[in-house]
């Protein structure tokens, strides 16, 4: 079905809710400002770091936005893997796609540096053709214009490529770009959420993804037919 698939990261490719939400309070608490449950952080995330932290803001505290964002990324450069584990299955869902000949990417709402520290550090960096997080330069997720330059570099049709994620920003992302949407139940939020904002299919397992995927059709050559 799938000659390609776009992988969300935080939630999806690994569950980083504790990584985040540390670092968040830690900058919170470095402002004299309150903290939040680290289980909260599944609903405060995927959006990007702006949005981030005006959702963890007090109301009457927006003027310290940038002064807490810019502590947020601090705090992200001194620990970008603390407690980040990947999913279970996930490496093996990898080594399978990659055998089938499955062109992967990664489009993250994460700052793009630390997308890529963090992929590096899991160990999984090497299987993907394209990864892209949040630059200055593209709007983030939903919008469609990161799914469209990784489409450039995998060099491949919207109609061979599926987009896996585990949250309504992702499912709106998918829908937005004309991909078919993927959501994982292990991640930050519960199916409810997916299948309302278009879950075209539901995964509760890595390995599931398999059934999705057909089996290697390229030619010789690379192409496809």
């Amino acid at each position: 079905m799938f000659r390609g698939l776009i992988f969300d990261l935080d939630g999806t490719l690994a569950d980083t809710l504790c990584t985040i939400g540390k670092a968040v309070n830690e900058a919170l608490q470095s402002l004299g400002l309150p903290q939040h449950p680290l289980d909260s952080y599944r609903y405060f995330v995927g959006d990007g770091v702006t949005m981030l932290c005006r959702r963890v803001l007090p109301v009457d505290r927006m003027a310290l936005l940038p002064e807490l964002e810019k502590a947020v990324r601090r705090q992200y450069d001194l620990f970008p893997l603390r407690d980040t584990r990947l999913i279970d299955g996930m490496e093996a869902l990898l080594i399978a796609l990659k055998g089938r000949g499955v062109r992967l990417g990664v489009l993250s709402n994460k700052p793009h540096p630390l997308t890529l520290r963090t992929l590096e550090g899991l160990g999984i960096d090497r299987f993907f053709v394209a990864v892209l997080g949040q630059t200055e330069d593209l709007p983030t997720k939903p919008d469609p214009a990161g799914v469209e330059r990784l489409l450039m570099e995998l060099k491949l049709p919207k109609s061979k490529v599926g987009y896996v994620g585990d949250t309504s920003t992702d499912m709106q992302t998918a829908v937005n770009s004309g991909l078919i949407s993927i959501g994982v139940l292990w991640g930050f939020r519960p199916r409810e959420e997916l299948i309302a904002h278009g879950a075209r299919h539901l995964v509760s397992h890595p390995l599931e993804i398999l059934d999705l995927v057909g089996e290697d059709d390229e030619r010789p050559d690379g192409s496809l037919p």
